[in-house]
C-alpha cells in the first residue's frame, strides 16, 4: 500500500488542488480524511478508491501501483460490486465455497459483498483481484 499514498500526493500535486479542495470533490466529511491516505495511515474503502480514480482519470490499478501506465482513460460508471463480483465467480465457474476455502476470506464476508450488503476494504480487493485473475478495474466493475 506503500504506493498508493505515493501515487495519490502524485496525481494531487501534478493536478494543484488542495486537499480540501479534493475532499469537497468527493464529498468526504475533510481533508483529514485525505491527509491520512497521503501519509498511509488509511486505505480508502472501494467506494472512494473508485473516486479518486475517477476524479484524477487514472485506473486503480495505476493508483495503487499495479501498473504504470497513467494513460489517463475515462471508465464506465462502475457496475454494483456485488453483480460485477457475481459475474466473475460464474464466469470462472468459482462458488461461493470454494472462494472460501481458497482465499480464507469468511463465508459471512463473501456473502456480504455479494448480497450488496457491504464492500471489502482494498486489501481485500486486491487480494480478491489476484486471486481472480482480474485488474482491480475489472473488479471494480469499471471496464
Amino acid at each position: 500500500m506503500e504506493e498508493f499514498k505515493v501515487r495519490l500526493q502524485e496525481l494531487i500535486n501534478e493536478k494543484e488542488c488542495s486537499k480540501e479542495e479534493l475532499s469537497n470533490c468527493l464529498e468526504l466529511s475533510s481533508a483529514s480524511v485525505i491527509s491520512s491516505w497521503t501519509t498511509g495511515r488509511k486505505i480508502p474503502r472501494l467506494n472512494n478508491a473508485i473516486k479518486l480514480a475517477d476524479y484524477f482519470l487514472c485506473s486503480l490499478d495505476y493508483l495503487f501501483g499495479y501498473t504504470n501506465d497513467n494513460s489517463r482513460n475515462k471508465f464506465n460508471k462502475s457496475k454494483p460490486f456485488d453483480k460485477q463480483l457475481r459475474k466473475i465467480l460464474s464466469d470462472k465457474k468459482i462458488t461461493q465455497a470454494k472462494l472460501v476455502e481458497e482465499t480464507n476470506f469468511s463465508k459471512g464476508n463473501i456473502s456480504s459483498w455479494l448480497y450488496e450488503k457491504s464492500q471489502p476494504d482494498m486489501p481485500t480487493v486486491i487480494k480478491l483481484a489476484e486471486y481472480l485473475g482480474v485488474s482491480l478495474d475489472y473488479l471494480a466493475g469499471r471496464e
